[in-house]
């Protein structure tokens, strides 16, 4: 963004980084070409949405409403299709 400074709280200074086949960036690539997004806005959006969606079922699951992960086990199902 261009023009003013960050709020503290809004800056982003932590990087990501995913390894990833050919044909896992071509169909990463192709998505975000249909949503006429950025790669890092798209990536950032998708993962936050999947945390979200990954906490409230293990909410869910175990009859907490913990807004927040208290491990890192992965106990989804998109924990364990990340390998893939």
């Amino acid at each position: 963004m261009v023009g003013r400074h960050k709020k503290p709280e809004e800056r982003k200074s932590y990087h990501m980084r995913v390894p990833l086949t050919a044909g896992q960036r071509a169909l990463i690539e192709d998505a975000i070409k249909l949503d006429l997004a950025e790669k890092a806005g798209w990536a950032r959006a998708m993962l936050i949405t999947a945390a979200k969606r990954t906490i409230a079922q293990n909410n869910e699951e175990m009859g907490s409403d913990h807004s927040t992960a208290t491990t890192g086990e992965p106990r989804s199902v998109l924990a364990r299709n990340v390998a893939e």
